[in-house]
């Protein structure tokens, strides 16, 4: 199976798959709200998931999902919810992939989408980004951690969420308390900073939250 997902606006904009080929499902990403939502171009206020159904029901598609986002929702929030349907989509479908699309005009969702990417590496067949009448092919990305390092990881945000701690490294309690070669710790920490894991502030970033929590 390949489903597409990619973020829908209010009325006209909720559009089929580009190219209609080739797609047995998909996933639509849209904002929780009043003004921008899907029924802004609908004289009868309903609402997103019924005009989603309506616009799609008579298709074959086996998969057809609305996610619903709070518009309030964080970075982290926003990501582990859509993560976490296609894993509920994989255990329907095992040998499902899935097509991102990154489209224009969504703030937050294309940055978010590229996280998701990520983290399902192995699920992500295609990512593009939407031009209107171009499409542009973005590389995927696999962040490999080994299993040692992704414990350090683990226990090094355990430590930041520690309520006296400063902010510092060394100070961290994980790493403070850590009994093995501190130049090998200290080089895993300063490789997970590289790639995005952990920020300038030494705090796990929300792509090292999700890492932590749905990495392979």
């Amino acid at each position: 199976m390949l489903i597409y997902i990619t973020p829908i606006g209010s009325g006209k904009t909720l559009t089929f798959p580009i190219g209609k080929k080739n797609y047995d499902g998909i996933i639509g990403l849209a904002e929780n709200s009043e003004v921008y939502g899907l029924n802004y171009q609908n004289t009868a206020a309903i609402s997103q998931d019924k005009y989603f159904q309506l616009i799609y029901e008579q298709t074959d598609y086996s998969v057809k999902k609305l996610i619903i986002i709070g518009s309030s929702d964080t970075i982290y929030e926003t990501a582990k919810k859509i993560i976490t349907e296609i894993i509920e989509v994989k255990k329907q479908n095992p040998s499902t992939k899935f097509h991102i699309e990154l489209s224009p005009g969504y703030k937050k969702l294309p940055h978010i989408l590229m996280l998701v990417s990520h983290i399902l590496f192995d699920d992500v067949e295609l990512i593009t980004y939407n031009q209107g009448t171009d499409l542009e092919i973005f590389p995927k990305i696999k962040i490999n951690l080994s299993a040692k390092e992704l414990e350090i990881l683990k226990k090094y945000h355990l430590g930041t969420q520690d309520g006296d701690w400063n902010g510092k490294i060394s100070k961290n309690s994980y790493v403070f308390t850590y009994e093995g070669q501190k130049n090998y710790l200290y080089r895993v920490i300063n490789n997970l900073k590289e790639i995005g894991l952990i920020n300038d502030n030494n705090r796990v970033t929300d792509f090292g939250k999700l890492y932590i929590e749905f990495g392979k």
